[in-house]
């Protein structure tokens, strides 16, 4: 499983109840432990990854699972699997990223972090006078950032996050042929569907329509618990 930034122990967890006595390995993106704010292309953040998945070949086929900007990376993964000969038996797209429409402008690096900054202000009820450590406790609280320790590491973490925004804000969901599950929280078409449109019949999509900036309901949804486990199960 390739995480998102902020929800790193609810996808942990999930995971943990999804693959019952399985075994689960996960990759942080960010690398928290990074000295400086990691980011770079997408393939950059891709092959962070792909040299431990080629060090661990399962009999049976990989079971990739991506949570946010970690979706993207994700399908990424699986294209550079089965583009060198290895079997993909499932991947899953939990909540991926949109990207931009054709109409917005693309944003630079300092606009993404504007914005980045300006959502988590008006979530927390920020006001610019709190300290890194009571900031640090108000997004532990309620299920941010939950595997980092230190408040100091927050505004690189968000920088971060914006390197990371920026690199797959092109990404255009290229074709895959592979099985695949795909949780969107939209009612409507999301634009990952478009990689299996010469082979719909592979994709299996469950819309939630919750309409939240926060992916932890759609992380700890008993709907998809349920469906990951049929998927993981076939």
């Amino acid at each position: 499983m390739v995480h998102s930034e902020s929800h790193v122990r609810a996808e942990r967890d999930a995971v943990a109840a999804w693959v019952g006595a399985r075994a689960a390995v996960g990759y942080l993106l960010p690398d928290t432990g990074a000295p400086t704010a990691p980011g770079g292309t997408l393939a950059e953040l891709t092959d962070r990854c792909l040299p431990a998945l080629l060090d661990h070949r399962p009999a049976d086929g990989y079971r990739l699972a991506g949570f946010g900007h970690g979706a993207v990376v994700a399908l990424e993964l699986a294209r550079s699997l089965r583009e060198r000969g290895h079997p993909v038996a499932l991947l899953a797209l939990i909540a991926p990223p949109a990207g931009r429409t054709a109409k917005e402008p693309a944003a630079t690096l300092d606009d993404l972090l504007a914005r980045r900054l300006a959502a988590l202000a008006g979530r927390f009820a920020l006001t610019g006078a709190e300290s890194l450590e009571d900031i640090h406790l108000r997004l532990r609280e309620a299920g941010w950032y939950e595997h980092v320790a230190r408040p100091q590491d927050l505004p690189r973490l968000q920088l971060a996050w914006a390197r990371t925004a920026l690199a797959v804000q092109e990404y255009d969901y290229p074709a895959y042929a592979g099985r695949a599950v795909l949780v969107a929280d939209t009612c409507s078409a999301h634009p990952a569907e478009r990689a299996w449109d010469d082979n719909a019949e592979r994709l299996t999509v469950h819309r939630l329509d919750l309409g939240l900036d926060c992916s932890l309901p759609v992380i700890g949804d008993r709907q998809v618990a349920d469906l990951m486990r049929k998927a993981l199960d076939t």
